[in-house]
Protein backbone atom coordinates (compact mmCIF):
# COMPACT_ATOMS: atom_id res chain seq x y z
CA UNK A 1 0.00 0.00 0.00
CA UNK A 2 1.13 3.72 -1.06
CA UNK A 3 1.23 6.52 1.46
CA UNK A 4 -2.01 7.48 -0.10
CA UNK A 5 -3.79 4.55 0.52
CA UNK A 6 -2.70 5.00 4.18
CA UNK A 7 -4.31 8.31 4.17
CA UNK A 8 -7.56 6.76 2.77
CA UNK A 9 -7.78 4.16 4.67
CA UNK A 10 -7.34 6.70 8.37
CA UNK A 11 -9.92 9.19 6.63
CA UNK A 12 -12.66 6.20 6.48
CA UNK A 13 -11.89 5.40 10.42
CA UNK A 14 -15.08 6.67 12.21
CA UNK A 15 -14.26 9.35 14.21
CA UNK A 16 -17.41 8.27 16.73
CA UNK A 17 -17.43 4.49 17.82
CA UNK A 18 -20.51 3.44 18.77
CA UNK A 19 -21.15 0.36 21.29
CA UNK A 20 -21.64 -1.86 18.32
CA UNK A 21 -18.31 -1.68 17.58
CA UNK A 22 -16.79 -3.37 20.47
CA UNK A 23 -19.72 -5.81 20.52
CA UNK A 24 -22.08 -4.42 23.14
CA UNK A 25 -25.27 -3.58 22.69
CA UNK A 26 -26.68 -0.08 22.22
CA UNK A 27 -28.47 -0.31 25.47
CA UNK A 28 -24.68 -0.22 27.11
CA UNK A 29 -23.89 3.27 25.96
CA UNK A 30 -27.38 4.33 27.82
CA UNK A 31 -26.35 2.72 30.91
CA UNK A 32 -22.86 4.53 30.36
CA UNK A 33 -24.18 8.16 30.58
CA UNK A 34 -26.95 7.13 33.01
CA UNK A 35 -24.18 6.57 35.45
CA UNK A 36 -21.73 9.16 34.28
CA UNK A 37 -24.51 11.52 35.30
CA UNK A 38 -25.41 9.68 38.70
CA UNK A 39 -21.85 9.94 39.63
CA UNK A 40 -21.31 13.73 38.58
CA UNK A 41 -24.68 14.85 40.67
CA UNK A 42 -22.77 12.60 43.34
CA UNK A 43 -19.93 14.64 43.51
CA UNK A 44 -21.50 17.67 43.37
CA UNK A 45 -23.31 16.95 46.88
CA UNK A 46 -19.97 15.53 48.19
CA UNK A 47 -18.69 18.86 47.59
CA UNK A 48 -21.39 20.93 49.40
CA UNK A 49 -20.60 20.08 52.85
CA UNK A 50 -22.65 21.63 55.48
CA UNK A 51 -20.40 21.21 58.73
CA UNK A 52 -17.74 24.11 57.83
CA UNK A 53 -17.24 26.81 54.98
CA UNK A 54 -13.31 27.22 55.21
CA UNK A 55 -13.21 30.48 57.27
CA UNK A 56 -13.19 32.82 54.62
CA UNK A 57 -16.78 34.04 55.00
CA UNK A 58 -18.23 32.53 52.84
CA UNK A 59 -20.71 29.44 52.66
CA UNK A 60 -20.80 26.20 50.80
CA UNK A 61 -23.62 27.08 48.76
CA UNK A 62 -21.66 29.96 47.38
CA UNK A 63 -19.13 27.93 45.31
CA UNK A 64 -21.46 25.23 43.88
CA UNK A 65 -22.91 27.86 40.94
Amino acid sequence: MNLEGFYNYINDIPIINTTEVFGLHPNAEITYYNNAAKDIWLNLLLMKSSDASGGNGMSSDDYIV
